[in-house]
């Protein structure tokens, strides 16, 4: 049954390229979880994207960047413009005008924010932009029986392709991205969004993310969190407290731990 199993896990984390090839991969991860999925019951595991899975400083640096030429203006380093990184696609676009010179008479705002995330939309990303461990570790995430989503303030269409430049699109059921629901994170509406969706109770789900907003939104929903040590972290002195990892590799055991406590 072993050699089986990894050759069906090495054919799921390829490419896919058609929503009928990803669902296909969803009912054969399902189908080897009924097979050996270990005990507790598998978790709803709720990811940020920017700063969790992906590091897209340099793509966001380099989307914005084409914007402020498009405004005459000089771009801003990668280490400025992630300080932006968190909060959305407009939330970006403001601190980004304010750092440059203001808001420009036209075109007007709204528009920028439309350009900008049009041009993150097609900025290249790949799999060498995935954190290390990301790949191993949600494939292993798949095979214990997890059920995985993408919960992010960048636009939906961004997220959507940079899931699939960086090959890790089939993994997850639903993404939620900062225009999917009422409100960006940290209100608790995109995570509560997914729980619907999914049909899952807080009690069952996880939320791991890099920023403040993540675990303000999950403590929201009523949702345990798992911080990482990397990424885009906010400078919120009064983060609350939350489980914390400093490599996505310890994610499995964070998860475990979490799930012990709920059965205590």
């Amino acid at each position: 049954r072993e050699p089986l199993t990894g050759e069906l896990l090495a054919v799921m984390t390829q490419r896919t390229a058609t929503p009928a090839a990803n669902q296909l991969n969803k009912s054969l991860f399902r189908s080897i979880a009924a097979l050996s999925s270990p005990s507790p019951e598998p978790a709803l595991l709720i990811f940020d994207l920017d700063g969790t899975l992906v590091d897209s400083g340099p793509q966001i640096t380099r989307a914005w960047g084409r914007i402020l030429a498009r405004l005459g203006r000089a771009a801003l380093p990668q280490d400025q413009v992630e300080t932006m990184v968190g909060d959305g696609a407009a939330k970006l676009v403001e601190r980004g005008l304010a750092a440059t010179g203001g808001k420009p008479e036209t075109p007007a705002f709204d528009d920028i924010v439309d350009q900008y995330a049009q041009v993150l939309a097609r900025e290249p990303l790949n799999g060498d932009d995935l954190y290390p461990g990301v790949p191993e570790t949600l494939r292993n995430l798949a095979y214990a029986g997890h059920q995985m989503a993408i919960c992010t303030n960048k636009p939906a269409a961004a997220a959507e392709t940079a899931l699939s430049m960086t090959a890790i699109r089939s993994y997850f059921e639903l993404v939620i991205g900062g225009d999917s629901a009422t409100a960006l994170k940290p209100d608790p509406a995109p995570v509560r969004a997914i729980l619907n969706q999914l049909r899952r109770k807080p009690d069952q789900a996880v939320m791991i993310g890099d920023h403040g907003n993540d675990v303000r939104a999950a403590r929201a929903a009523g949702v345990p969190s798992i911080l990482v040590s990397y990424g885009y972290p906010d400078k919120d002195p009064e983060l609350p407290a939350a489980n914390r990892i400093d490599h996505f590799d310890a994610l499995p055991a964070a998860i475990a731990e979490i799930s012990r406590a709920r059965i205590l």
